[in-house]
């Protein structure tokens, strides 16, 4: 596999490549589940790239919608992935504030496209379909990620 860095070990690099790496990228995470995209507040949604290499963080709650239960909850990718199918990536927290219940798990490629969560609480499920928790305002999700983009 090829160095996934622009850089060989022991090269000097220039201001230009140095700021390049740290250039910090917002986006605006899409959290679905089942039919409903909510609105959601966002107190972090950020990441960088390097070379094809993405690292990321998200912190939003639930501004306002009701989930399906029984179904998976997904967050948008902020740049496509190569074909993952259920790579771990990240972990993950999701906190349901009807219940005072919080959930640590990991934060999982289940395409290209989207995020979803499991944990040992799972079931060999996703978040939503089990535990089969309803997404609604003040429920928080908190996670982290790092994937190869396609």
């Amino acid at each position: 596999m090829a160095s996934p860095f622009p850089f060989t070990s022991g090269q000097v690099l220039t201001a230009a490549q140095l700021n390049a790496l740290n250039e910090i990228n917002t986006f605006t995470p899409v959290v679905k589940q089942g039919t409903t995209t909510f609105t959601v507040t966002t107190t972090e949604a950020s990441y960088y790239q390097v070379n094809k290499l993405v690292y990321g963080t998200v912190f939003v709650a639930i501004a306002s919608g009701t989930g399906q239960a029984s179904t998976v909850v997904t967050v948008d990718l902020p740049i496509n992935a190569t074909s993952v199918g259920g790579s771990v990536v990240g972990s993950v927290w999701i906190y349901d504030s009807n219940t005072a219940t919080g959930y640590g798990g990991q934060t999982v490629c289940a395409t290209s496209t989207y995020f979803q969560f499991v944990g040992d609480w799972s079931g060999g499920n996703a978040f939503g379909v089990s535990p089969a928790v309803q997404l609604t305002t003040s429920d928080q999700i908190r996670f982290n990620f790092c994937y190869e983009v396609a």
